[in-house]
C-alpha cells in the first residue's frame, strides 16, 4: 500500500469511518456524506480517486477531514493512519513530472520506504476531485 504524508495544517481531524448517506449519480470513489460537528462532509475514497480498486469498508479505515481553512467540507477515506512522522530522517526524491501537483512530492525514509506528500490544498482545487457527478449518456 502507498504511504502518504499530510501537512497537519491542512487536516482538521481524523475520525473512524461512520455511517454515510449515499448520494446517487456520483462517481464510485465519492462514497457519500457524513455529518461532522454540524457540517455535511463529502467522503472520497482516496484509492478509488487515484484509479485503484475501492476496498470494502474495514474497522481500521479512517476519515481524514480537510482543515476548515481549505473551505471544502471533505474527508478522505484511508485504510489507516500511522500518526506523526519525523521528516528529519527523510530524503526528498525528485518530483515526478507525470504525477498530479497534489501528489508530486516524494520522500524516502531511512528504511527505504517511499512516501508521497499529499497536498490537500491543491487537491481541494483539482477539477477532477471537485467533479463528483457521474456522467450519464442519453440517446
Amino acid at each position: 500500500p502507498e504511504k502518504f504524508l499530510l501537512d497537519l495544517t491542512q487536516t482538521g481531524e481524523v475520525m473512524a469511518l461512520s455511517a454515510m448517506t449515499i448520494v446517487p449519480l456520483t462517481k464510485p470513489w465519492f462514497l457519500g456524506l457524513i455529518q461532522c460537528r454540524g457540517n455535511l462532509v463529502g467522503v472520497v475514497d482516496l484509492a478509488g480517486f487515484m484509479g485503484k480498486p475501492i476496498a470494502a469498508p474495514d474497522k481500521s479505515d479512517r476519515l481524514v477531514i480537510f482543515a476548515s481553512s481549505l473551505s471544502l467540507h471533505c474527508a478522505l477515506r484511508v485504510s489507516r493512519v500511522l500518526g506523526l512522522t519525523d521528516m528529519a530522517g527523510m530524503r526528498r526524491q525528485p518530483d515526478q513530472s507525470d504525477a498530479p501537483d497534489w501528489a508530486s512530492m516524494h520522500y524516502q525514509d531511512s528504511e527505504g520506504t517511499r512516501w508521497t506528500g499529499l497536498d490537500l490544498a491543491s487537491l481541494a482545487q483539482a477539477p477532477a476531485f471537485l467533479d463528483i457527478s457521474l456522467s450519464i449518456k442519453t440517446t
